[in-house]
């Protein structure tokens, strides 16, 4: 699979958060509908534009909302307190809600993940939605939460941190 694959996975990722978010579905239920659409291509922008399934990683879709679904406590949790006093998460557009969502599910689903990959492909995200300060604040949120142990080189390390944070939060 190419990079492009695994951007577009966040792509679809990003979009199926923000559904669950608006219509207040469980992600499970979002991706059956997904799957039971038999899309070919999936909506790019308004310009006609489109993704073709087979563009798409879809296992790497998959997992990370595997990761999300059994992790969704922890990931609120983790998003909750690293925001920054001026925001509030409540507060927040859903569609920046589905960003974080999905950077903290894959930072948990691959921790071996650099904080460079993670921070780039989810500002360019955010670009794609906001005009604003919202890159900023994305790539300041992403930076927090890495600092927290996240972006620690050893993969053995981040995967115990993970699991330690996994039981406190649970």
């Amino acid at each position: 699979m190419k990079n492009s694959d695994k951007s577009f996975a966040r792509y679809l990722l990003v979009q199926s958060l923000y559904q669950m978010i608006t219509s207040k579905s469980k992600i499970a239920e979002v991706v059956i509908q997904l799957e039971n659409n038999n899309f070919e291509t999936i909506p790019l922008d308004f310009n006609d534009s489109n993704i073709l399934k087979n563009k798409i990683d879809l296992k790497y879709f998959k997992n990370i909302v595997l990761i999300f679904s059994k992790n969704e406590k922890l990931i609120f949790e983790l998003i909750k307190t690293n925001l920054s006093k001026n925001w509030n998460y409540e507060r927040l557009p859903n569609v920046l809600k589905a960003i974080l969502i999905s950077s903290v599910s894959e930072i948990l689903a691959n921790p071996e993940i650099s904080i460079g990959i993670v921070t780039s492909e989810y500002i360019k995200l955010t670009e794609s939605f906001f005009l604003g300060k919202e890159s900023s604040f994305v790539n300041a949120f992403i930076s927090k939460v890495y600092s927290l142990g996240i972006g620690h080189t050893d993969v053995k390390w981040k995967r115990n941190y993970f699991k330690v944070l996994k039981t406190t939060c649970n």
